[in-house]
């Protein structure tokens, strides 16, 4: 947590935070902790606000989620708390399953790549970046 907020330091508040797997984590926790955000991108995975000191998901803070459906690292506990804090707050939330099976089925370097779904994936992101 502490290098995420190090990384940013000197970078403008008005940021989209995006990552994959841990990435997604420290995307996350700046995207809930860092005034000022204009959005967040979460690949492969999100965590309960709670567990970065939040109470809730900012209201001003639109959010897309993507995930393979047979993640062998996905918690469903850990996507119902946090699907359950964002539409509290209001924020716009996109939650997209991939019917893949695999973690990182974006990296072209590993096995479980699936150029399908990382196409589509990009699709949705460069759009939700037009979008904020």
């Amino acid at each position: 947590m502490t290098r995420s907020h190090a990384a940013v330091a000197d970078l403008p508040s008005d940021l989209v935070y995006a990552g994959f797997s841990n990435g997604a984590a420290s995307a996350e926790l700046l995207a809930v902790t860092r005034p000022g955000a204009r959005g967040a991108v979460l690949m492969h995975g999100a965590l309960p606000v709670q567990l970065f000191g939040a109470e809730a998901w900012p209201a001003s803070v639109p959010v897309q989620l993507h995930q393979a459906v047979d993640d062998p690292f996905r918690e469903p506990q850990a996507d119902i708390a946090f699907a359950a804090s964002v539409d509290a707050s209001g924020a716009r939330f996109e939650a997209f399953d991939y019917p893949i099976v695999g973690h990182l089925f974006a990296d072209s370097a590993l096995e479980e790549f699936d150029a399908g779904s990382a196409e589509m994936m990009m699709e949705r992101v460069l759009e939700f970046l037009r979008a904020v």
